[in-house]
C-alpha cells in the first residue's frame, strides 16, 4: 500500500475528530477517525478510541464492488453445491495411496518434503520407489 504523501492539515484533522462514535471495545463515545486513505476498492479508515486506545481499520467500498462481491460469493456457493451433489472429488479412503509403501517415506513424512505426500494428489508421484 502506498504511503501517505503529505500529513493531514490541522483543518483536516479537526474535521476527522469532530464526529465521535461509540467505541466497540469500551462503549465510550470517544471513537474517532485517525486517518483516511483512498484505496482501489474504496476508502480505508483507521479508527482509534481516545479512552482505551483500541484501534480498528475499516474499509468502505462502493455499491458496485459490494454487488460484485455478493455475486462472486453466490457463484462460489453454487460451485461447492454442485461438487457435493456430483461427488466429483475422490475420497482418500477409496484410494490406495502409494506413499504407504514408498521407500522415501519416513516417520516425518516424505523425505523429498512434498506437501502432497500421503494425500490423493500423491498418486502418480515421479519419485515413488517400492520399499
Amino acid at each position: 500500500m502506498a504511503a501517505q504523501l503529505s500529513p493531514h492539515t490541522v483543518d483536516q484533522i479537526r474535521g476527522l475528530r469532530t464526529n465521535k462514535a461509540k467505541c466497540p471495545c469500551c462503549s465510550e463515545p470517544a471513537f474517532v477517525v485517525l486517518e483516511s486513505r483512498k484505496v482501489p476498492e474504496g476508502t480505508r479508515r483507521r479508527h482509534t478510541c481516545e479512552k482505551c486506545f483500541y484501534r480498528e481499520t475499516r474499509f468502505e467500498i462502493s455499491n458496485e464492488a459490494y454487488q460484485e462481491l455478493k455475486e462472486l460469493r453466490m457463484a462460489l456457493k453454487h460451485i461447492k453445491n454442485s461438487l457435493e451433489r456430483t461427488k466429483a472429488y475422490v475420497e482418500p479412503e477409496d484410494v490406495d495411496l502409494p506413499c504407504t509403501s514408498c521407500a522415501h517415506k519416513t516417520k516425518f513424512g516424505c523425505s523429498f518434503d512434498y506437501p502432497e505426500a500421503e494425500t490423493v494428489d500423491a498418486i502418480g508421484c515421479t519419485q515413488y520407489s517400492k520399499a
